[in-house]
């Protein structure tokens, strides 16, 4: 009968035993979950020259033309810029048919050219040197300054080479799912003349964008990191991204503790289409690390 008693008793104290083994268990499997999304939703890059310094002005970036005096695209509107204070030049590409990475914002050459007809993805680059890339371009008296001129067009090499130490935002979204020849043609560019590593931001869809480069954010991935930071959960989510752009209308999309929040995690942030000192007035009050204009002239007088 004793026997008996301390046998329960054992079994129920063993069972105990166990069950608190158990819930350890579980409870450090779940602490080291924890810690492991945790430490995924720590950011990987700890070098973000799009950042800005903590007492230092906003970026100023140039977006591919010069009102009033230079059409877009070619390259004493990029020289104009520089000439002005601007330090990373904003740019959209499109690739001949032989495989040369054009800075345009259309592959029609119809828009772009004195070329009646054709795209820039038909042509190899030598059949484009004898076009005109400025002749559609008017001033603000209505005249085509350029019309008569030979302006060709300007390849991401030239303008690396032009301006190795410049940052650089290019835009592959003309590209979609196929922009992986352009990045790896980015990639090799930026090796060839020097570009340091991060010295580019590429905007496409695609996860990798090469050695050279940091990423832009896409809508869709803003969404979902703002439901997971919305709720405090933002820490378990890492930013598959290192740099955000909102155009100035867009800004009220999401409160100004949102984007502050994405630049406490090493994301830079630029706001687009600043081009007026009213504008400029109202961007200034979301302290982004950059601005990106077209009118560069207005805005550094704006500042300075």
């Amino acid at each position: 009968m004793a026997y008996s008693i301390i046998g329960g008793v054992y079994i129920v104290h063993m069972r105990r035993v166990i069950n608190i083994a158990i819930a350890l268990i579980c409870a450090f499997a779940l602490f080291s979950i924890v810690l492991w999304l945790i430490g995924n939703g720590n950011d990987s890059t700890t070098i973000n020259p799009f950042v800005k310094s903590l007492d230092g002005e906003s970026y100023i970036a140039f977006d591919s033309s010069y009102p009033g005096i230079y059409p877009e695209n070619i390259f004493a509107s990029f020289y104009e810029a520089a000439k002005d204070g601007a330090v990373i030049f904003a740019i959209e590409l499109r690739m001949t048919k032989d495989g040369i990475l054009v800075v345009a914002t259309s592959d029609d050459l119809s828009i772009l050219s004195d070329k009646e007809s054709g795209k820039i993805s038909d042509l190899k680059y030598e059949e484009l040197l004898d076009l005109n890339f400025a002749y559609h371009y008017t001033n603000g008296d209505g005249v085509k300054a350029y019309e008569n001129q030979q302006h060709p067009p300007l390849s991401l090499s030239d303008l690396f080479n032009a301006y190795p130490y410049s940052k650089y935002i290019i835009d592959l979204g003309s590209f979609g799912n196929k922009a992986d020849g352009a990045i790896f043609s980015i990639d090799s560019l930026a090796h060839k003349h020097n570009l340091s590593k991060n010295q580019i931001v590429i905007k496409t869809s695609c996860s990798d964008v090469g050695a050279y480069s940091l990423r832009c954010a896409t809508r869709n991935e803003l969404e979902k990191i703002y439901k997971y930071q919305s709720r405090g959960l933002g820490f378990l989510v890492k930013l598959p991204f290192q740099h955000i752009e909102i155009n100035a209308w867009d800004l009220e999309i999401y409160p100004p503790s949102f984007y502050s929040y994405l630049q406490s995690r090493n994301a830079s942030f630029f706001i687009r289409d600043v081009n007026t000192p009213s504008e400029l007035s109202i961007v200034a009050a979301y302290k982004p690390d950059g601005i990106i204009t077209s009118d560069t002239k207005t805005i550094f007088a704006t500042l300075f």
